[in-house]
């Protein structure tokens, strides 16, 4: 039985735990080890649940869909539990892991084939100019990790011309993985947004 658990705070002790059968069925909410409510269905739980936890604090669970992503909304009194689907640092986690994804692609098979001179590689334009790209989105993924928010653009304004490019030049293969990845990134400005609020501060460019 799938299951997660989420603490009040960060890096603090787990104790809201949310359980399911396959296909989201008898959700089952616990808080410190005791049931605090129960969801039948994935039907009802996209309409969301909410239940008094014993400290006099409101718990709300609710799966939030869109075409191209879903999420289990945990919120205490309105707030985001550290660790749960709309939390920020999830979500630009989630952001600066596809950069680093799409970097350490990049540079291994740039290496690859200048290495190896994989004929069909290089024919692809793939070599040197795959190795100084994938450098770059590492260190744009480092900076967006930080929560810059102008690392994040430079990173989704060149990534979505590189999709404009291969579409352009017929190579089109796997862009609408590049639309969900750039979808990803995007995600991350409210996240940063949101982060550097919690700090009661601007966002630092």
């Amino acid at each position: 039985m799938p299951q997660k658990s989420y603490p009040f705070e960060q890096n603090g002790m787990e104790r809201v735990t949310i359980s399911w059968k396959a296909f989201w069925k008898n959700i089952t909410i616990n808080f410190d080890g005791k049931e605090v409510g129960t969801i039948p269905n994935q039907k009802e739980l996209q309409k969301g649940g909410t239940f008094m936890l014993p400290d006099g604090s409101r718990l709300e669970v609710k799966l939030a869909r869109t075409w191209w992503s879903a999420e289990l909304q945990v919120l205490r009194d309105g707030k985001p539990l550290p660790g749960s689907g709309s939390d920020p640092r999830v979500k630009l986690k989630q952001s600066y892991g596809i950069l680093y994804f799409i970097g350490g692609f990049n540079l291994i098979l740039g290496i690859i084939a200048g290495l190896f001179q994989v004929d069909f590689l290089l024919e692809l334009g793939i070599g040197i100019y795959s190795i100084i790209t994938g450098g770059v989105y590492l260190l744009l993924a480092f900076f967006v990790q930080k929560r810059s928010a102008l690392a994040l653009g430079l990173a989704t304004g060149l990534y979505a011309v590189e999709t404009a490019l291969s579409l352009t030049t017929g190579f089109s293969t796997g862009v609408i993985v590049r639309i969900f990845f750039i979808l990803f990134m995007v995600q991350g400005f409210k996240a940063i947004k949101e982060l550097k609020a919690e700090k009661g501060s601007a966002i630092e460019y």
